[in-house]
């Protein structure tokens, strides 16, 4: 059977079984659509960045559940000792192994230790805890969220962190008024 199709004449061939057409078909469907992942791979810009931006987000929910009792960036022999519970060791393990994914992209974990002082060019303040000791004033408590930076430096992400707050004693004048137990 012929048909006519502008000047190229198309002769249709109807003795390929059904189901070869269709796995051909299928083939070429398939390298066309891995054809085309891979060309937006390469030329979708954002990607890097969303990849590691989720990177990130997944890091700090792994961060959060491992906080209650461990340090998850304190690779100390103390830190790896039979009282961390299974889960906490395996948590350990993927946060440490995300951070070298992280690592991979070029991006810098930046968690200020405790007792340092803040900047607030990399550091964003979400609390405040009140002292009365001047001293501390101004120095991190804990980082509630790591921050991020690329190797070269440039700031992506601020670190969330707790920051003591000085509140001087505030002396109550005393009372001229005596209490029943005072009066005769």
């Amino acid at each position: 059977m012929c048909k006519e199709r502008g000047t190229q004449t198309l002769q249709v061939v109807t003795e390929i079984p059904v189901d070869a057409l269709a796995e051909a078909v299928a083939e070429l469907v398939s390298r066309k659509c891995e054809s085309l992942q891979r060309q937006r791979w390469k030329s979708d810009a954002p990607t890097k960045s969303e990849v590691v931006k989720a990177l990130m987000a997944v890091s700090d929910v792994v961060e959060q559940a491992i906080r209650p009792g461990t340090d998850p960036h304190d690779e100390s022999p103390e830190q790896e000792c039979s009282v961390l519970t299974h889960e906490v060791r395996t948590l350990l393990v993927v946060q440490r192994r995300m951070q070298a994914i992280l690592a991979g992209f070029g991006m810098e974990r930046m968690a200020p230790a405790p007792m340092s002082t803040v900047d607030l060019s990399a550091h964003e303040i979400v609390v405040t805890v009140p002292t009365r000791d001047a001293g501390k004033d101004g120095l991190v408590v804990e980082t509630i969220r790591s921050g991020y930076a690329r190797n070269d430096g440039q700031l992506v992400r601020t670190a969330l962190v707790a920051v003591y707050k000085y509140e001087a004693v505030q002396f109550e004048p005393q009372s001229d008024k005596k209490t029943e137990e005072e009066t005769p």
